[in-house]
């Protein structure tokens, strides 16, 4: 079954940063960080592995596989478009459209990665 450094590159490789995330000194999850294409707005997701009801260790790849997948079914392009219109008066000089369309983009992204990660998860042995 692949390992969790195993996903940690494949989000490396869509060009995500990663950050562990502790408390105390056990590691509870992961911050994934990147960039829109058009426009550059940072975009960060937290895959939270506390307090879930799974055998082993805090932090395992199936834990991190469901959470992504969480992440992404929750993303709504329409509704981060609006939030950011609203939150970041500076983004109105570049029209709605290219900020929907950026966002757009963003949610295709995040889908490669969920897809990369759940395909490798399922179907192959890590190397």
């Amino acid at each position: 079954m692949i390992t969790v450094e195993r996903i940690l590159d494949i989000f490396d490789d869509h060009g995500y940063k990663v950050h562990g995330y502790e408390e105390g000194d056990e590691l509870c999850g992961y911050e994934i960080e990147t960039w829109t294409e058009a426009l550059g707005i940072n975009m960060v997701h937290f895959i939270d592995c506390r307090n879930q009801d799974y055998e082993g260790g805090s932090v395992t790849p199936e834990k991190i596989v469901e959470e992504l997948r969480d992440i992404w079914n929750g993303f709504d392009a329409n509704q981060e478009a609006v939030s950011h219109w609203e939150a970041y008066p500076e983004l109105r000089g570049y029209g709605l459209r290219l900020l929907l369309e950026d966002m757009e983009n963003y949610d295709s992204k995040l889908g490669d990665v969920v897809h990369d990660v759940t395909r490798k998860y399922m179907y192959e042995e890590d190397q």
